[in-house]
């Protein structure tokens, strides 16, 4: 037969650790997990419209800041690289506004992100 004594110690802890206040309690909050930091990303029918403005624009890669808008729509902030004309500039922002974005970005969020288009040649 076991002696006792550790199983009551064992039982006295575990009662001890469940009437211990949460984190919350404690002002700790649980770690954020990748979907909380996802970043939007278009839906995947909106790159042959981009697609579009670059093949346009005679560019072959852009890389640029995006951040939700005060109504919730993705905005370019700034043109990364490469130089683009301001032509160029007024088409991808015309394509990229037509784009569905998910996780949706919350309105007036102060949170930018960066993403780079690429032109396949061929592609749509």
């Amino acid at each position: 037969m076991l002696p006792r004594a550790p199983l009551v110690v064992a039982a006295l802890a575990l009662v001890a650790g469940c009437a211990a206040p949460g984190r919350e309690a404690r002002g700790e909050r649980w770690p954020e997990t990748p979907a909380a930091l996802a970043v939007p990303e278009p839906d995947p029918s909106c790159r042959g419209t981009v697609q579009e403005a670059l093949g346009r624009g005679g560019l072959q890669r852009v890389v640029v800041r995006l951040a939700a808008g005060p109504s919730g729509r993705v905005e370019v902030v700034s043109f990364l690289s490469p130089d683009v004309t301001p032509a160029a500039q007024a088409e991808i922002r015309r394509a990229l506004a037509t784009c569905a974005w998910a996780p949706r970005p919350a309105p007036g969020g102060a949170e930018t992100w960066i993403t780079t288009w690429v032109h396949e040649r061929g592609g749509r």
